[in-house]
């Protein structure tokens, strides 16, 4: 699966203000299943869940050239959640975002960990660490949908 998942608690416009950051015409979709087949056409998919906002998008949406500029926009007066699965590196990747600056972030990249900076998150100390800065076993991307889980409350996969 390559899909990128943006969320925040409170910013019910997330996907609104996301697609009018893009210079191209982006058409958002509300859509609470099946939102896969939408994602790999290269549409964002919103999901609201309680107070929590989703975007799904496809994973070529992260080699924009602006893409952590428009992330740290969007942050500038909300906490914002950014988790990519990219399956073709095995990559998984994960950053979090408050007041305009990039807080959190963790990289993996064929079983390798690029990048590993900023304070553990508490879903990170709920999973007992498994984000740490050494090669080990593949964390897997279920993993980073239990932590999504653990920081909302909601399991995103049954949107898949």
């Amino acid at each position: 699966m390559d899909i990128v998942i943006l969320f925040a608690p409170n910013f019910p416009e997330l996907a609104e203000q996301f697609s009018s950051l893009n210079a191209q015409k982006v058409t958002v979709i509300e859509q609470d299943h099946d939102i896969y087949p939408l994602v790999e056409k290269h549409k964002l998919v919103s999901v609201s869940y309680e107070t929590w906002s989703f975007v799904c998008m496809n994973i070529e949406n992260c080699f924009d050239d602006n893409f952590t500029q428009k992330l740290k926009k969007l942050s500038k007066n909300h906490e914002l959640y950014m988790f990519a699965v990219n399956d073709s590196v095995n990559g998984l990747w994960f950053e979090q975002y408050k007041n305009g600056q990039l807080t959190r972030h963790w990289m993996e990249v064929d079983l390798e960990i690029e990048g590993n900076m900023g304070e553990y998150l508490p879903a990170e100390h709920v999973l007992n660490y498994p984000f740490i800065d050494e090669p080990y076993e593949d964390v897997g991307q279920e993993l980073l949908y239990e932590m999504i889980y653990e920081i909302t409350g909601f399991d995103i996969t049954e949107t898949f």
